[in-house]
């Protein structure tokens, strides 16, 4: 930890927004909002194609305003980041790869009956169920998709296509922009690749034409033998769908994400982004496989996180488990998007918070607008740029953001608990059959208690990592009595509730429970009964643990660490559970950093910490360093303070002496020490003025088409989508906007029409 640095961290540390390229591209005007980034204390920017854009994608024209940004970004110290697709997900290159052969469209699986067959279905089985004929068929994706410029999306399980895609993309940016690689270009992000986007109304699975053959090759068998198990709960479907999702997924990730990673480890870029639908098992598995063996062929792993909320806590440990695990610069989070215009810094800095004491180390912000001009205003709100009002004060979010992206980014969380991840099960059980009871056995039985057991250890500030078996497989090992993944060893070991484990991570947890002690293994509810979704008696040794329970299990493992961060509500004399904390250790100390994820209510609180230690606060706000209140009882240090809604605190315990301020009473982090007396200023000369012209948006219409009127006094968003957008070029209409004056006001008045 570097105080200097601390205090103004790097252009790397800092937030780097989606730049949204939505409009005819001109260079001045680019150089300008570039300067305005570097202005407000952010560290780079993501040149992302979206809906609008007028300059042609990955043209001539294209590539002169890359390298235009690129420059700039030498001028300003800051980052110019590659977006690898014309919009997202990511593979199909604007539309190129599916042109140029029919094997790179994507396809898919799909349980039809006999007479519902199109020309654009190969029918792989036949049969007859409960006196109906049905076929199982590979269908291909069809062209003439409007959000993929007229072709469709591709099949990455396709190594063919996934090269495609890279010598369309990769190699022009590499054509025109290699001088910049790994120095004002330091890499590129990847958004949303899938091995499945088309999904239902038909029962459906991923499939690629190179599946089968890689599946002979990996399990041994043909699975087009066994097409009916994977809809079917019949025969050993268990270890049909284990099987079938175990090559599904690795097929996806030899053909995109090495083939991808490995271009970048070549040509001196960071890969970095994020896969579909990562949140819960039963999403990724339908859109990817699996999101965390992924993880491991990224420089900066990532995930996003959408809408003003903070439930997604899976999401964010499975990243920065894997990324703490191989020792991974950052963990990087797509975040902001969909929060709606009306956010404040204060929902960001909670958003934020939460994020980094779950080892979020860069802030990816969604999204900011080149254009505002027509339905581009409208792309996922909220636009965060200099078209806002609040945009003067940004420069204090910006080095907040920076200062805590660098703490969480030095060291080595210190974690000792590894929680078995259960995608397995999940693969075992699931049909697409079950869509229709809602998945209420794989959400049931794995998802939910699962991730319950994941937010109360949190809560009981007992921090883990998840174990991916598939990573395990080549990074994990027992040694003097600790499970062992890359640079974390673990002491305590937690299979939650499920049906099947791995070969190998059967044999990891024997040696484990030997030389650890059995006690340190918990099972929850049950010991799983098949090895690799086969059945089999996985022959735990004696005194393994089987808890009844998630809170069963919490209060044995929370007998473990008697010696650890406590935080106490003081008004509910109780565990704050909802107050999470991050350690890290460091060759220069410890840091702490608190983040109170209750966006509404403050906590009197009590941290108790183990020893008799003298913590700095680093405030993120003003990266200024000052000494802490604290007290001192049975050989623990004890801060009394107040946490407002969503407030933050950072501690450092130095290994060497630094320079510090005497305490503050009060942290614009939104913490204080002392007295909880509400504090009030009084300001007696004030006055109130608007910071721009009084406007009324004139937010209905009434629409004529061709002289016929369609809608009366719609929103005019739904009538945009609904009937204007959808009216053949040329076709006459007529809009009516109507708003009633009932006093003119004295001066001049404005009507302004956006022409778009």
């Amino acid at each position: 930890m570097d105080i200097k640095e601390f205090n103004n961290p790097g252009s790397i540390y800092r937030p780097a927004p989606f730049w949204s390229w939505n409009d005819k591209l001109d260079k001045e005007e680019l150089k300008r909002q570039i300067d305005e980034m570097a202005d407000k204390g952010w560290g780079g920017y993501f040149m992302h194609s979206r809906v609008g854009l007028v300059t042609g994608y990955l043209s001539p024209e294209w590539m002169e305003m890359i390298k235009a940004c690129a420059d700039e970004a030498k001028a300003t110290h800051t980052y110019a980041w590659l977006y690898d697709e014309d919009k997202w997900p990511s593979g199909f290159a604007g539309g190129k790869v599916a042109e140029m052969d029919v094997s790179y469209r994507g396809c898919r699986l799909v349980l039809i009956k006999k007479d519902e067959i199109t020309d654009n279905d190969k029918p792989l089985e036949k049969f007859k169920s409960e006196g109906q004929e049905y076929a199982i068929c590979k269908r291909r994706y069809s062209m003439g998709k409007p959000w993929f410029n007229g072709a469709c999306y591709v099949d990455l399980m396709n190594p063919e296509a996934v090269k495609a895609f890279i010598g369309c993309t990769h190699e022009e940016y590499k054509k025109y922009c290699s001088g910049y690689f790994g120095k004002e270009i330091p890499g590129i992000f990847t958004d949303e690749p899938c091995y499945l986007y088309e999904h239902g109304p038909e029962p459906t699975l991923p499939w690629s034409d190179y599946l089968p053959g890689y599946f002979k090759k990996l399990k041994g068998y043909n699975i087009e033998d066994h097409l009916k198990e994977l809809f079917y709960d019949t025969d050993d479907y268990h270890k049909i769908r284990f099987d079938f999702f175990d090559a599904a997924t690795r097929l996806f990730l030899e053909s995109w994400t090495k083939q991808y990673y490995n271009w970048c480890c070549r040509n001196n870029m960071k890969m970095t982004g994020h896969f579909m639908a990562e949140d819960s098992l039963t999403y990724q598995m339908q859109w990817i496989g699996a999101a965390m063996p992924h993880y491991e062929f990224m420089h900066w792993p990532g995930i996003d996180k959408l809408g003003r909320h903070i439930e997604q806590l899976v999401t964010v440990k499975q990243v920065s488990s894997v990324a703490d695990q191989l020792g991974k610069e950052r963990s990087f989070s797509e975040v902001f998007g969909c929060i709606g215009q009306q956010v404040s810094f204060y929902h960001r800095k909670w958003i934020a918070d939460w994020q980094a004491a779950l080892g979020i180390s860069f802030v990816n912000s969604h999204l900011s607008l080149y254009s505002m001009r027509g339905e581009r205003k409208r792309d996922y709100p909220a636009d965060l740029f200099y078209q806002q009002p609040w945009w003067k004060d940004e420069r204090k979010f910006g080095d907040y953001i920076g200062r805590l992206c660098y703490t969480v980014s030095q060291g080595k969380r210190d974690v000792d608990i590894l929680v078995i991840h259960p995608i397995g099960s999940v693969w075992s059980e699931y049909s697409p059959l079950h869509e229709k009871n809602g998945l209420s056995k794989e959400k049931g039985f794995y998802d939910l208690p699962f991730e319950s057991l994941s937010k109360k250890l949190i809560a009981r500030k007992l921090d883990f990592h998840y174990g991916d078996e598939i990573i395990m497989e080549n990074h994990a090992k027992v040694e003097n009595g600790k499970l062992i993944i890359g640079r974390h060893s673990y002491t305590t070991v937690i299979v939650p509730p499920s049906l099947t484990l791995r070969a190998n991570t059967v044999r990891l947890l024997k040696e484990f429970a030997k030389e650890a002690g059995p006690q340190r293994l918990i099972f929850i509810k049950q010991y799983p009964d098949r090895i690799d979704g086969e059945t089999s008696d996985i022959g735990m040794p004696d005194g393994i643990i089987k808890a009844s329970s998630v809170d069963d299990a919490i209060g044995i493992v929370d007998g473990y660490y008697k010696d650890r961060v406590r935080i106490t509500d003081t008004m509910a004399n109780s565990n704050a559970d909802k107050i999470i904390c991050h350690k890290r250790i460091s060759k220069d100390g410890e840091t702490l950093f608190f983040a109170n994820t209750d966006e509404k209510r403050e906590i009197n609180a009590e941290i108790s910490l183990p020893g008799t230690r003298k913590p700095h606060i680093l405030d993120l706000m003003s990266g200024e360093v000052y000494k802490t209140p604290v007290t001192y009882d049975e050989g623990r240090t004890l801060i009394r303070l107040k946490f407002y809604p969503a407030g933050s605190l950072l501690l450092l315990f130095p290994a060497h002496e630094i320079e510090s301020h005497e305490a503050l009473r009060f942290l614009d982090s939104g913490v204080m020490f002392g007295s909880f007396d509400k504090i009030v200023n009084v300001i007696d000369d004030w006055a109130v003025k608007p910071l721009e012209e009084n406007v009324l948006p004139v937010n209905d219409v009434t629409l004529y088409l061709k002289g016929k009127c369609v809608v009366k006094d719609g929103p005019v968003t739904k009538v945009l989508h609904k009937y204007f957008y959808k009216a053949e070029n040329g076709t006459p209409f007529k809009a009516e906007y109507k708003f009633e004056v009932l006093d003119i006001p004295e001066g001049d008045v404005f009507a302004a029409i956006e022409v778009a």
